[in-house]
């Protein structure tokens, strides 16, 4: 009688990445992202300017979708639905030009996130999941274990300030997201939506980006992954 071995020994190195929104947190933060903004400038129309290009992106997936797949018939496989999110991509894409277009964001600064962040977290509008800060905690005590955040978030400034507001430390570098231009060079954001880290240069935003960038992280003695995500932009997790 053959015994399956366990999929993970004690001991071996191990490399854990986890997304941010939904995965890390209770629910997705993009809101709380754009409150901070909107908070910031109370002259501005930010509600406004998102609820217009929060319709636009639904108009443009509901129509890119349908055009498509038009008899509606969504795809039963792996390999057909990822075959599905590589051409809705540019969907995301064209979302982005607009909330850039937008202002939204722009005159945002680092400093502006760290309050805005620190009040979601005490608030309990942004919140961890159980046992994250336990789980993190032993990561970084254990040996041959890494961690990283790989996620589709427009800032990652943003996902650091509340894991700090959290009492979560975690290098700024471990996690690779998008992020504000001019933010990491400790200036105000023109609003536009870039990578975060140069050495992956493309902008992250469907599970194919993820799985790409996946592929181009260090690997340390060559440890096993495990990646967690939940949605089909994390399809690929």
């Amino acid at each position: 009688m053959s015994t399956v071995p366990p999929l993970f020994r004690r001991g071996q190195p191990m490399h854990w990445i986890l997304d941010w929104d939904g995965t890390i947190t209770t629910k997705d933060t993009l809101d709380t992202l754009v409150h901070i903004s909107s908070t910031r400038k109370p002259d501005f129309p930010t509600t406004d300017h998102w609820n217009r290009v929060s319709q636009a992106y639904m108009d443009d997936y509901s129509a890119t979708l349908k055009l498509l797949v038009p008899d509606g018939l969504l795809p039963t496989t792996v390999r057909d639905e990822k075959r599905l999110l590589g051409q809705m991509r540019h969907v995301e894409l064209r979302s982005l030009e607009r909330v850039s277009d937008s202002g939204i964001f722009a005159g945002l600064t680092e400093q502006t996130i760290d309050e805005g962040a620190g009040k979601a977290i005490q608030s309990g509008q942004v919140q961890l999941r159980n046992h994250f800060s336990s789980f993190h905690k032993h990561v970084q005590e254990s040996k041959g274990q890494t961690f990283n955040i790989l996620s589709v978030n427009w800032s990652r400034h943003f996902i650091w300030s509340c894991l700090g507001a959290a009492g979560v430390t975690v290098p700024c570098d471990a996690i690779v997201s998008n992020e504000l231009d001019s933010i990491s060079a400790g200036e105000a954001s023109g609003g536009r939506i870039v990578s975060a880290v140069t050495a992956y240069r493309n902008l992250i935003v469907s599970s194919g980006d993820k799985l790409q960038t996946l592929e181009q992280m260090p690997r340390i003695d060559a440890p096993k992954e495990a990646r967690k995500g939940n949605s089909p932009k994390r399809l690929k997790d």
